[in-house]
């Protein structure tokens, strides 16, 4: 029989969601960007997990090697689809 692996989970504590002009901030744990090996100027991918009865957002660390499988992920309409339309014409 196959045991299932458990994550390793560390309890940072709650954080206090801020308002920052239109947008909301959370501030991070200094000791959980330093364990993902991430620094001020680094991106983080920001996916919203639904699973049964669980939401929660997953942040994951962006690295330039990394290639995405899209192959289950929603994407959302953004202000910047005339970024997105004009990188496709540069790309013809």
């Amino acid at each position: 029989m196959l045991k299932q692996k458990k994550p390793f989970i560390i309890d940072f504590g709650e954080r206090i969601l801020n308002k920052m002009n239109f947008s909301k901030t959370i501030c991070l744990p200094k000791q959980a960007l330093k364990n993902l090996d991430i620094e001020e100027g680094d991106s983080l991918k920001v996916e919203l997990v639904q699973d049964e009865d669980e939401k929660f957002l997953k942040l994951t660390p962006v690295f330039e090697e990394e290639q995405e499988d899209d192959s289950s992920i929603v994407q959302f309409e953004d202000d910047n689809d005339e970024l997105e339309n004009k990188d496709e014409d540069d790309r013809e």
